[in-house]
């Protein structure tokens, strides 16, 4: 499976990080084991970080004759891991076995950047008629008639044959390099376009909460300012509706009491009205609810005048009685 870990500045550029990022390792063995069939050539693709992601070959007899000593074993590891770490730039490059076999190993670049390599072979190029005597001196113990014999199962390609066939994989597995590149880009504008929805849904998520916790705030002003209201308007309501209804029921005594009463009244009604003219005034400059308290505080009044004992007068209970109003006994409203 391909890896999503990639550089932002080379995807931005259109850049290919690493051949893995882009090449599943199965499509890549797959078209090996295509090759391999067709030519019967061992195929090898190596990323540029040294990478193995694909390894077609047999076991040739040659070889496994040789690796029975110690000495070929040894020269085979040093050739395996010389060709290995080849790194061609920009042109094919051909290693040469002790054997007489050769490998080639082909460039694979995208966008002029090298993203890896394809090793095939080893192979004996049809031109070579006989093993050179490098075959025999790796170790004592090899049998020159054996080793010759078995170096001519070994797989031949004219030279120009292989270049044609190197050249065409190469093309194939560049193709797939540029199919994978543009379906990681695709895949990697899907995700970070997924990210800025997800960002942007965050933050108007966050307005609505901010939004709401505003609404809380204001309903719950509303609420205040409704109660605080709704209590300013009853309290001097209350207070004309007792004298009212004092002066219904004859609780009072009008005939002789008819001023004091109409002077009570009229402070009552003078207070209401201050009273009723600051709440519009700070309603209409939405102060009301901001001054709370401090604002009808300062604008209480007392509902009834306090009395004294029986035959105290009225103006000698203190400021509550406004000033000019007549003195009264407490008996006399009885």
């Amino acid at each position: 499976m391909m890896q999503d870990e990639t550089n932002a500045a080379d995807i931005l550029m259109g850049d290919v990080v690493r051949l893995e990022d882009v090449l599943s390792r199965d499509s890549v063995s797959s078209v090996c084991k295509s090759f391999f069939a067709l030519f019967g050539l061992p195929v090898r693709v190596i990323s540029h970080e040294g990478d193995l992601l694909a390894d077609v070959h047999r076991d040739r007899p040659l070889c496994n004759y040789v690796n029975k000593f110690s000495g070929g074993e040894r020269h085979c590891a040093q050739t395996v891991g010389a060709v290995r770490d080849l790194e061609p730039s920009g042109a094919t490059l051909v290693h040469s076995c002790f054997t007489g076999a050769v490998y080639r190993v082909v460039p694979l670049e995208y966008q002029g950047r090298p993203v890896g390599r394809i090793v095939v072979g080893p192979y004996v190029p049809a031109e070579t008629r006989k093993p050179p005597s490098s075959l025999c001196e790796v170790d004592e113990a090899i049998d020159p008639a054996a080793a010759h014999a078995h170096f001519e199962t070994m797989p031949r390609v004219r030279e120009e044959i292989a270049k044609d066939i190197s050249a065409h994989l190469r093309g194939v597995l560049e193709l797939l390099v540029f199919s994978g590149h543009r379906a990681q880009l695709a895949s990697t504008m899907q995700v970070a376009s997924v990210r800025e929805n997800y960002r942007e849904l965050a933050e108007k998520n966050e307005a609505l909460k901010t939004s709401y916790e505003e609404l809380q705030q204001l309903d719950q002003l509303k609420s205040t300012f409704l109660a605080t209201v709704s209590h300013e308007l009853r309290s001097p309501l209350t207070s004309i509706i007792g004298y009212t209804e004092m002066l219904e029921s004859g609780a009072a005594n009008v005939e002789r009491h008819v001023e004091v009463l109409q002077f009570a009244f009229e402070v009552v009604a003078q207070t209401s009205l201050e009273r009723f003219e600051m709440i519009v005034i700070a309603v209409c400059y939405g102060q009301s609810v901001a001054l709370g308290d401090t604002l009808f505080d300062a604008l209480d009044a007392p509902a009834a005048v306090p009395l004294q004992e029986a035959d105290t007068p009225v103006g000698a209970a203190g400021d509550h009685v406004a000033h000019g109003a007549p003195e009264v006994a407490a008996d006399d409203l009885t």
